[in-house]
């Protein structure tokens, strides 16, 4: 495989392990940092109770250290969304009380006037060699990317070094359960298994459950040839070159747009999978 065929391949597949964009989380500072102080928050129970108060230790850290690979296969602890270690009190002069995740259904994070739902969900993956949906045995927080019908993104815009790398994405599988794009055995794997293995993913998430969807798939795998990639990756990477030359915009503005760009370059064909699965499965 020539040098060219193993950068179209990472642009898709292994854009998490290979590649790194240039555009970086402003100062570097994570989004919500474990630290002692309460934020404002509302947890939903499992019961539907809601609780609106302050809660403190719940966190989602977008900015790891990878030393090791291998370490991807349990990158959600190193994220600490399979926290389960955070206090909740009603206002400032209330008792604090432990939360017990498995009680909870919901988490949303209050800053300003922005909200961040996390969700708990078991997280399950399609096993590259047998090929078979395998559980792994873990409940991570999850911030929800794109609500549907049926089946919703959840996910996470995951920086190294403080630079953006990959959308990492779970799709619904059914009730509390999402199955999650991608195994850590991909880094060893070359181009037609890395396809095979995301023809199977997709297969698992809409073509088991809908028949119909069988064609919609098998169609968007067919278009998906290296020069298709390669025009596709392109035409994102320009777009940001566009976004960056743009002397209007102010400087958060412009961090933004970069960040929707690199999201929908991930989840655009996942989304467009998904409407139309909501069309033809009733």
């Amino acid at each position: 495989m020539n040098t060219k065929s193993r950068l179209i391949l990472g642009l898709l597949f292994f854009q998490l392990l290979l590649y790194s964009q240039t555009y970086q989380s402003g100062t570097g500072i994570n989004l919500f940092r474990i630290n002692s102080n309460y934020v404002s928050a509302e947890v939903e129970y499992n019961s539907g109770e809601i609780k609106k108060g302050l809660i403190s230790g719940f966190i989602e850290n977008e900015n790891i250290e990878i030393l090791n690979l291998s370490q991807f296969s349990n990158f959600e602890s190193q994220l600490n969304i399979d926290d389960d270690k955070f206090k909740f009190k009603k206002d400032e002069n209330s008792k604090p009380e432990k939360l017990n995740k498995n009680e909870l259904s919901r988490i949303t994070l209050i800053k300003g006037t922005s909200n961040k739902n996390f969700y708990l969900k078991e997280v399950y993956t399609l096993d590259i060699k047998t090929k078979k949906l395998k559980s792994l045995d873990r409940k991570v927080w999850l911030p929800k990317l794109r609500s549907n019908q049926k089946i919703d993104v959840f996910g996470f815009n995951l920086f190294l070094n403080n630079r953006y790398t990959y959308t990492y994405y779970y799709l619904t599988l059914e009730n509390d359960k999402v199955i999650r794009f991608f195994d850590d055995k991909m880094r060893l794997c070359g181009y037609e298994c890395g396809k095979e293995y995301y023809s199977n993913f997709l297969n698992e998430v809409f073509v088991r459950s809908c028949e119909e969807m069988k064609v919609p798939v098998q169609e968007y795998m067919d278009s998906m040839t290296k020069e298709n990639i390669k025009k596709t990756f392109k035409e994102k990477d320009n777009k940001i070159k566009e976004i960056k030359k743009d002397k209007n915009l102010k400087s958060e503005e412009r961090a933004k747009l970069i960040l929707e760009t690199e999201e929908n370059f991930v989840l655009q064909p996942i989304q467009d999978l998904i409407s139309i699965h909501e069309d033809k499965c009733k």
